[in-house]
Order: C-alpha cells, then structure tokens, then sequence
C-alpha cells in the first residue's frame, strides 16, 4: 500500500488543429530547414506537436500557392488572415491553462475584420498602413476597405495619412471609440505645360527646334480632416471626412442621447435569518451597509482628512440636519455654506458612499448597467462571530466597493453585443463554520419541502377555513374587529402624517405590525391592555441613547471579542483609539444626538482603518414566543442582552417582557420577564451589573399597586429572594412607573395563561 495519495498524470498533446470550414486546409509551423506541410480536412482536428520553438504558423488552401502570414499558436488571440482571390480565414486559438492549445480556423463572418475604414474625402488619397510597417494599403475617396493586419505577430495600431504627406502620420486606437479632427499641412504640384513654335525660312539640317516649357506651380495646401471610430452593428469602423455636416451627422446617431435614466441609492440592505422555530435571537444577519462618510478639510490646497473623533462627532451633527454646530470656541461649522470656521477658515468637504448604488441609462440602441455594493457582511449571532467581511484598507479615502458589476450592451437588428462586461470584487475575510453551513443547509432543505407541498397544504388550509363553528361554545355575537384603524394609525406614522419623536415612532409601529396575528388578535380581545397602541415615553428611552448605560451595553454586543488573541472590548477602545471621543461626548452632551450611533461610527471608522477590532453591523434581533417576531427595537434589544448577561448568565431562560431605567441617568434597572421582576444596579461606567433584588412572578399576590412616586408590590410570606419582605417599593418619575405598572400586569396575566391550575375542593 502507498501511504500517500495517488497521484494521476494525464497527457495531453501540445496543440490541438481544428478546420471548422468546408475547404480542405494546409498548415505548418514556422521551420527553416524545410517546409513540411500538413493536411487538415473539413471539420477535422488532429494533435500537433511542434518541433521548433518558434511558435509561429502559417496556414493555406490546400490547391492554393497562396500563403497566409505567420501567426503565433501559443499566445490567445483571434486574427483575420488574408488569403488568395480576396477571401478571408479567421483563426482563434484559446486554451493552453490546463488544457492543449486549441487552434481553430473559421469561415470569415461579418465583423470579424479587425476594421473598416470609409474615405469620404473628396479628393483625397489616403494611406492605411500598421505602424511601423512599410506596406501601405492607397485607399481611393468615396472607397471603403476592410482592413487587417499586415503582421500580426507586430503590435496592432492603425497608422493613416494623407498620400502625399509626408509625416509620420496619425495613430488611431481601434479597440477604443473616439473622435476628432486633424490639421494637415501639405505640398501639392500642379504641372502646366505650354509649347512656343517658331517658323523658319531657310531648311537647314540644323533647324532650331523649340522644346517645350515646363512650369510647375506648387501649392501650400492646408485641410482639416474629421475622423470618428465608432462601432455599426458588429463591425467596427473609421470613418474620415472632410465635410463638417457628414461628420456632425455620423457623430450625432453614434452618440445618441439618453431618454431614460434611473438612480436608485440605499443607505442599508438588512437580512435577519432564524434558522429554528425554537431560537430565541437570530442566527444570521446579512448586511449591505454604507461606508462611513469621509470628512475633509482643505488646507494649503490639499485635502486632509479630519481625525476619527472629529469626523464621528462632525457626522451626528450633520445627520441631526443642524446648520451650525459649534464645540464651544474650539470648532465652528457652518453645514449650509460647508466652511470650518474655527480654529481656522477652510473648505469642508462630505464624501459618501451608499450600501446599494444602481445606475441605468437607456437610449434607443445602447444600454448601460451599473451596480455597487458598498460594505458586505455576514454576522454569526449565536457564536458572536463574523462570517464575512472586507479587508481593511490602509487608508480610508480608499473605500472602494466591496462588489462592483458594470454591463454596456448595444441591441443591434442582427444581435446583442456586450461591449464591455466588468464584475470586480475585493478582498475579503471568510470563516466558513460547520455549524452555520449545517443549519443553513436544513432550512434550505425545510423551504424546498414547503415549496413541494404547496398544493396539498393549500387544501388542509381551505378545508380549516370552512370548518363549522356551530360546535364551539360562547361564540359571542357578530363584532367587527377595530384592526383597519389601528393598522391606518401605524401607516400615518410611518409616512410621517403624525407629529412624534423618532423614537414614539419606533415603538409604535412596534408595537402595531407585530401584534397582527390571530393569536394576538384574540389576546387583545381577552386583555384590553394589549390593544392599546402604546407609545413608549421620551424618559425611557435615555438609558439606550446615553453613554454612561447605552454605549457600554450596545458595544458588548457589538464588538466581536477576543479576535487574533486580543481581547477587545468598549473600554479598551475608549482607553486608547477613541479617547479623544470619549471626552468629547462625555464633556460636551447634546440632548438629540444618540451616543450609541456616534460611538458605533467610530468603531466603523477605527476597523476600516485597520484597528484591531470587528464589530457587528447592528444590534441583536432578538424573538419572544409570545409576542412573535417584531420589527427590531433597540431598547428591547438591549433588554434582552442585559437579561442574559446578568449575574454570570442565571436568567438566560426568562422570557423578557420589558425593562425601565427608574433612575435619569439610566444606572439602576428593573427587568420584566415572565418569570421574574429583577433589579440591577451599575456603579463603574465599564464595571458589571450587580443584582439588588429579584421577585419570583408567582409570589406576587395581586397587582401591582399605584401611588404618586411609587409602585408597590405585594408579595407571598417567603424568606427567598427579598430577605422575608412582604412589600417592594420601587420610586421613580410617574410616566416610567405608570409604564412599568402596565407591564408587570401583562406579563402576569401571559404568563398565568400557560399554567394549568388545579382546584381542590373543600373538605
């Protein structure tokens, strides 16, 4: 037995000779020696191994005297080779990466002439010839030519002039389109010939004979000769002209103008995956994202780049739509007029990159495609890991798109031709894991299913629709549902029709969408406190938006931990990189700007520029069993973690409810969940939460009480949890306790609905 792996060789020949024609051809390799030719008949490939190195090959008729030029048969390339009465071969050879090298020879088709040159000069001869090549093609006016190369084993550029020229004449790339005009200066002679007779008297052998006058008179001559290179239908073409409307009118149809033209340009492109009907929080989160905006200032005629803190605290600014903002006389903007007026007057300038950017244009014969795709990222929930995103780049003006697709196409009455097709992708980081592949692959797996089971699940659903509902008992009278004006108020949100903070808008389209099933319908007819289309207050959501509660508990979530053997986290980025940011929303606060978002630009802009930190794209989506999947919330979002961070994991099987910061500055918590109402208290901005108390939900007595500053609950005789206490006061603003009050009652009656209670009758 071999203890390694076998390994396989497979030869192939060097070459591979196709005639896709109907003439029997002839071909040889370049040989000095002698000429040794091989026949090749229709529709016939044969292996050919060279016995020279030169590489070249020369291909006829096989009744024919007629040689082609030589061609290289090792380096890819498709050539139009001239052959005898006028007519044309193609040859292409391809292949040659892991494979033979496939020459093929093809019947001449219509555009595949390298290019057709037209003379519209009137009176002019002109020159077509390859550069750097002495043979010249004359080409007559008003005569059209189709021309290829003379040797194709030289460099392919057209050279034409005027025949009596004599300069070096005027290079046209004809793998380009293009236009232009060209002064030429030039000698023409015009010979006049006149005769002077005179007659005389006397015959003499040695008669004076008059010759004749030769008088030549040389003109200047100065023209301007138009040229245009354009494509028509599949044939590329050069056009020359000395009339100015004949080339205004070629110019005109080549450059047709756009009638339709559409932009579309997306600030971010969000998908949440659950893998399992059972998962409390997304799996994966696929993310097309922006790029953080580049902020620059110009000094000296240069344009430098702000620092990260300034351009993260410039960009909050600017995103609030202030039209000046000022960091007491430190810096000044002005966003209307984009000037920095302090600490000195310069120019400001915004650079943007949007997640989804989509360009179409359309005329009546061209097409033209162009797709962006900014920052792609694929975040593994469940394990905190990434599983795809670009490399960093050394400098952050050089954000280019992680994908890019580029298509121009022109639609033609004989085809479609592609003239050019771009797809670029940059440099990415990939972690493929086995877990991730196998969950993806079974929910691919559940959706084929559900796909094929269409018809016969389309039956049991009719069949249930039409059951009778006579059996069923307290069915009460016919009443129609309240929904349509309830859904009508969360649209009016939506497009912005009702006055309300961004975050009253949040919570309550929230809490509108997610509640539209029957089963919370049918909820909400139970219990009128589920109906309400509830506005969360302004108080409760500081705690998220702040620094001292909401930066430390976003970033927990955000930043990916212990990347390359560095454990990275909020306070060390804030210790080093963002120190500077971290004073200046600390120092200097403002009431609107949401501290979370502007530390997450920071850390955007810190990972683009190679910081060793990763970090997640949004917050976690987390889904309660009970309530169903709702539009992401950032306040519950951060509840949720906080619940299963908390005193080392304990609650991580609660079922969060809702949570309150009962204090301003966001430090102490109560946390609502189905099976328990807990208190934390932080003390150190980067410290952990520490438990004050908890509340089993079963030992709550009744419902929770009102006063004027405080919510009390009444609790079961117990020596667990509270020290033995028969009450729990908890102060606070009144619109939080009123909130907080709502809550606990919900999550009591929800969570008694699923207990079986069992009655004992007296004895």
């Amino acid at each position: 037995m071999c203890p390694r792996l076998t390994k396989i060789v497979t030869i192939l020949p060097s070459f591979l000779v196709s005639n896709n024609t109907d003439k029997p051809l002839r071909f040889m390799e370049h040989n000095e020696k002698t000429d040794l030719w091989i026949d090749l008949a229709p529709q016939q490939t044969i292996k050919f191994w060279p016995e020279t190195n030169s590489m070249e090959m020369y291909v006829k008729y096989r009744d024919s005297k007629t040689i082609s030029q030589s061609f290289y048969m090792a380096v890819h390339h498709r050539t139009v080779m001239r052959m005898d009465k006028g007519s044309a071969l193609t040859v292409e050879v391809t292949g040659g990466v892991s494979d033979s090298f496939q020459i093929s020879f093809n019947d001449y088709k219509p555009g595949d002439a390298p290019i057709l040159v037209k003379n519209y000069c009137g009176d002019i001869f002109l020159k077509i010839q390859q550069q750097d090549l002495s043979p010249v093609t004359i080409l007559r006016p008003y005569n059209s030519l189709l021309y290829t190369w003379d040797d194709v084993t030289k460099p392919r550029q057209l050279v034409w002039n005027v025949y009596n020229n004599k300069g070096s004449g005027f290079l046209v790339d004809i793998n380009k389109e293009g236009f232009g005009e060209e002064k030429i200066r030039f000698h023409s002679v015009t010979p006049n010939t006149s005769q002077s007779q005179s007659s005389s008297g006397d015959d003499s052998d040695s008669s004076d004979s008059t010759q004749p006058n030769l008088n030549k008179k040389v003109h200047k001559d100065k023209i301007i000769i138009y040229w245009i290179c354009y494509r028509d239908g599949v044939q590329k073409t050069l056009l020359l002209t000395q009339e100015l409307r004949i080339y205004n009118r070629i110019l005109k149809i080549v450059h047709e103008k756009c009638y339709l033209e559409g932009l579309v340009a997306l600030s971010g492109v969000g998908l949440s995956i659950f893998t399992s009907e059972n998962d409390t929080k997304e799996h994966i989160y696929l993310s097309i994202s922006d790029s953080p905006a580049i902020w620059e200032v110009n000094v000296g005629q240069k344009w430098k780049t702000l620092t990260l803190e300034l351009a993260s605290w410039i960009e909050d600014k600017y995103r609030l739509h202030y039209k000046k903002c000022q960091l007491k006389e430190y810096v000044h903007i002005d966003f209307e007029k984009m000037y920095m007026l302090k600490p000195f007057f310069a120019e400001l300038r915004r650079t943007y990159h949007p997640a989804v950017y989509f360009q179409f244009r359309k005329s009546p014969s061209h097409q033209y495609y162009n797709l962006k795709l900014q920052m792609v990222q694929i975040d593994n929930k469940q394990t905190g890991n990434i599983a795809l995103h670009p490399l960093p780049l050394p400098n952050i003006k050089e954000v280019e798109p992680f994908a890019e697709l580029t298509l121009s196409k022109i639609d033609c009455k004989d085809a479609t031709i592609y003239k050019f097709v771009k797809l670029k992708v940059s440099n990415l980081y990939l972690c493929v894991e086995n877990d991730l592949i196998v969950k993806l692959g079974d929910l691919v797996g559940r959706t084929k299913l559900c796909s094929e089971d269409t018809a016969s699940r389309y039956v049991n659903d009719i069949t249930s629709v039409h059951k009778s509902v006579t059996p069923k008992a307290n069915v009460g009278p016919f009443e129609s549902e309240k929904m349509s004006a309830i859904v009508l108020y969360g649209c009016r949100c939506l497009l912005g029709h009702i006055n309300m903070s961004p975050a009253a808008v949040e919570a309550c389209v929230t809490d509108i969408f997610a509640n539209q099933n029957m089963e919370n319908i049918q909820r909400m007819r139970r219990h009128g406190s589920y109906h309400k289309s509830e506005i969360l207050p302004k108080a409760l959501t500081i705690s998220s938006r702040n620094f001292s509660t909401g930066v430390p508990n976003a970033l927990s979530q955000l930043i990916v931990k212990n990347q390359n053997g560095i454990h990275c986290d909020g306070e060390m980025f804030f210790r080093t990189t963002g120190k500077a940011l971290l004073s200046l929303i600390t120092r200097h606060p403002d009431e609107k700007s949401d501290s979370v978002e502007v530390a997450r630009e920071a850390l955007r802009r810190a990972s683009i520029l190679g910081e060793p930190i990763k970090i997640h794209q949004r917050l976690t989506r987390y889904r309660n069993k009970y309530l169903g999947l709702r539009p992401l919330s950032v306040h519950e979002s951060m509840g949720h973690h906080l619940l299963e961070t908390i005193c080392n994991s304990r609650f991580i099987n609660d079922s969060y409810w809702a949570h309150v910061a009962i204090d301003k500055v966001g430090k102490s918590i109560v946390i609502v969940t189905l099976e328990h109402v807990i208190r934390i208290n932080k003390c150190r901005l980067w410290g952990p939460w520490e438990l004050d108390w908890v509340v089993d939900l079963d030992d709550i007595t009744s419902m929770p009480k009102m006063n004027c500053i405080e919510l009390i609950l009444n609790l079961r005789q117990s020596d667990t949890n509270t020290g033995g206490l028969q009450q729990i006061k908890i102060s606070g603003q009144k619109e939080l306790l009123l909130w907080l009050h709502e809550k606990i009652e919900q999550a009591i009656i929800v969570s008694m609905e699923d207990k079986s209670w069992t009655i004992m009758a007296n004895t």
